[in-house]
């Protein structure tokens, strides 16, 4: 299966045909590419070398399991559905396989502190190799809530190798003595994204160790208001 675009500055849309061959070619001098930067770099001078209309964005990616292969779809998806400012996230998550939340919201159902309300903070903690959860991310504790909205971004989830197939979400009470545990959740990887509204992941169930749903949790990988 072909897939057609024009050059941006062609003055004839049918001169330059950008085939499934190109983008191979493309992904074969990617994997000499060693720094994430670079291949960043190379990635966004490819992309925004090409126009694709929404039309054809979306037959391409119906045609195909999406974010197989990614520099494919990274491509396909700059710079009619996504815009510029967005691009980065796009870029990180399709060429290096990797999801940088930028936000995280939850909603704890009843409070674990006298006031009926809670101090909560979150733990992230992604498998390694040998099968033992790694904590990767906590956040700050929230004081005084039952729906905390937290705003670290300081680390990058892989989420399409195998070497990462779940993220376990923890959400805690922080106590003077002994933290209080809220719920928890696996989020199995990697994700299914919406082409069309990739930074929407589903509301994430947390439950105790009863098994009883306590709270949930949001996650967006990218939002417009946050900064």
């Amino acid at each position: 299966m072909d897939y057609t675009s024009s050059k941006l500055n062609s003055s004839n849309p049918f001169q330059d045909l950008i085939t499934d061959k190109d983008i191979r070619n493309f992904e074969d001098q990617l994997k000499g590419v060693v720094q994430d930067k670079d291949r960043v770099r190379l990635i966004r001078t490819t992309a925004n070398s090409f126009a694709f209309n929404s039309q054809q964005v979306k037959k391409m990616v119906q045609n195909q399991h999406y974010g197989e292969p990614k520099i494919q779809t990274a491509i396909l998806l700059y710079p009619n559905v996504v815009d510029k400012a967005n691009f980065d996230i796009v870029i990180q998550e399709f060429a290096n396989g990797l999801v940088k939340p930028q936000k995280s919201i939850a909603t704890i159902f009843k409070g674990t502190d006298s006031n009926g309300l809670s101090d909560p903070y979150v733990k992230v903690f992604k498998k390694g190799k040998d099968g033992k959860l790694k904590k990767i991310l906590e956040t700050k504790p929230i004081e005084k809530t039952l729906t905390p909205v937290f705003k670290e971004n300081s680390f990058l989830c892989t989420i399409l190798t195998p070497e990462s197939d779940e993220l376990t979400f923890e959400i805690w009470d922080q106590d003077t003595l002994i933290d209080d545990f809220i719920g928890s959740c696996v989020l199995k990887l990697p994700i299914s994204h919406d082409p069309f509204n990739y930074n929407k992941i589903p509301d994430l169930e947390m439950k105790n160790r009863k098994d009883k749903v306590t709270a949930k949790l949001q996650l967006l990988v990218n939002d417009g208001d946050n900064q």
